[in-house]
């Protein structure tokens, strides 16, 4: 039933119509624009509830992160989430670029080399964006699995696969159009 809430809700709130570039660089006739759900109470809810029953086995993750900016109200949703079930958890997000200033890091937040992280994204396509957060994570830390909101079906399983990275989405894309 959530499901077709947050499906209902994206139709609504966050998909577009046009001619879109995608970060992929590919070109689509749609864009999903899921911050339009993310930064609002109840999709975030939704989207929060959603990926709390995708993960394999909440009991070894330690973190959970994402890129930045997709992620961030991901993680804080997830956060106050295991906060509320007074269950620790970390959180952190990877920069697409370091700050100029400060210790000049691109990860932000709470990670160290005896952690179990859960990677969470908005929207993939090519998995692509997200490799750069990968890349980063697994300087420091085991990434046990990888969640999408959206998954547009053009490629990340794959990559995931490749990279033996466990990876499933709350919704893929034949389910909003």
């Amino acid at each position: 039933m959530k499901r077709n809430q947050l499906i209902a809700l994206i139709q609504e709130k966050a998909l577009s119509r046009g001619k879109f570039l995608l970060a992929s660089g590919q070109t689509s006739d749609y864009y999903i624009d899921l911050s339009k759900i993310l930064l609002d109470s109840v999709g975030l809810a939704l989207v929060s509830a959603a990926i709390m029953e995708e993960v394999d086995s909440w009991t070894r993750v330690t973190a959970i992160g994402g890129p930045a900016y997709g992620a961030i109200p991901i993680v804080s949703g997830m956060l106050t989430m295991f906060a509320e079930h007074k269950w620790p958890m970390k959180g952190f997000f990877v920069r697409k670029e370091t700050k100029e200033y400060g210790k000049k890091e691109l990860l932000e937040g709470h990670l160290n080399q005896d952690d179990k992280v859960v990677l969470v994204e908005d929207v993939t396509t090519t998995g692509g964006s997200i490799l750069k957060t990968i890349n980063e994570v697994q300087k420091l830390a085991t990434i046990v699995q990888v969640i999408s909101v959206v998954d547009r079906n053009q490629g990340a399983y794959k990559l995931f696969e490749e990279k033996c990275i466990p990876f499933k989405s709350i919704l893929n894309i034949s389910q909003i159009l």
